[in-house]
């Protein structure tokens, strides 16, 4: 009796165990396509990576925490984007917790730019 308890307690850890929650990723990416609940991102390539990763759809919920834009229809294709998202039931889909918008304040010279002085004028007589 005690080795089918123990092995009914083990069958039950194991469920648990297997039944691991979805784990949160941040895409980096620039945005491809915007819709009203739903953005396309061409993902960043990693470092080392061999390939360029596919199109990721990431759907947007109104409980989606949102920085740098106060809606989903302010992105535009070619901005810079940081997400916070878990798998989506499709595949290449999430579902986003949080959308940034990243900005030039990422933007860094390589050298600084040199201001040239101001032109003169001298008025002729």
């Amino acid at each position: 009796m005690k080795k089918i308890c123990v092995t009914i307690g083990m069958l039950i850890m194991s469920v648990f165990i297997t039944q691991v929650p979805a784990m949160a990723k941040t895409i980096k990416g620039m945005v491809l396509d915007v819709e009203a609940s739903a953005i396309t991102i061409a993902p960043d390539i990693e470092e080392g990576a061999a390939e360029a990763p596919e199109d990721v759809l990431v759907t947007v919920a109104p409980e989606t925490k949102l920085t740098g834009v106060t809606s989903v229809d302010e992105l535009m294709i070619g901005d810079e984007v940081v997400v916070e998202a878990e798998p989506g039931t499709e595949p290449n889909s999430w579902k986003a917790a949080s959308v940034e918008l990243t900005g030039l304040e990422d933007f860094e010279l390589e050298e600084p730019l040199e201001e040239e002085p101001a032109a003169t004028v001298t008025p002729q007589q």
